[in-house]
């Protein structure tokens, strides 16, 4: 595995053991201040940084990260019922602009501007700082004359 692939697979673990601690404790406290914001960019780029960003996501230490416009990063689906399953597929998921995340053991937050904070336990604080007016999920299913049948997903913004 290359080390940019593994800096990146070191940090998203560390998130997802973030968000489970935040959702088992329902905690949500403020960020603290002067803490160091690192960008996706240069822990990716850096493994000794992502290793020891990690180790300290497991010690309880809380950071911030800031995504920047354009950046792309690897998104992996995974849908694992008794009734149905998903083979693991990676996508891309881009950023249209920046987005800080903070994460603690405690919780995690998601923020435009490194200032005004929410955490997803929140959608309508979410909704309100990321400007988002309306929101739509879609399931569908199409049958087209030449062509499979197709399970459709969609989520996003309903434009004004």
């Amino acid at each position: 595995m290359m080390n940019g692939n593994r800096s990146f697979l070191l940090i998203v673990t560390g998130i997802c053991l973030a968000f489970l601690f935040s959702a088992c404790a329902g905690i949500q406290p403020k960020v603290p201040p002067n803490l160091t914001v690192y960008t996706w960019t240069d822990i990716s780029s850096d493994t000794e940084k992502a290793e020891e960003i990690y180790q300290g996501l497991n010690k309880g230490t809380p950071y911030i990260f800031k995504i920047e416009k354009g950046d792309a990063l690897p998104f992996e689906v995974k849908i694992d019922l008794p009734f149905v399953f998903l083979t693991p597929s990676t996508n891309e998921l881009r950023f249209v602009e920046d987005v800080y995340v903070y994460i603690s053991n405690e919780n995690i937050m998601f923020s435009p501007d490194g200032d005004h904070w929410a955490s997803p336990e929140n959608p309508k604080q979410l909704k309100s700082l990321f400007g988002i007016q309306q929101g739509f999920l879609s399931v569908g299913f199409t049958i087209e004359k030449k062509g499979d049948p197709m399970l459709r997903l969609e989520l996003g913004t309903k434009p004004d």
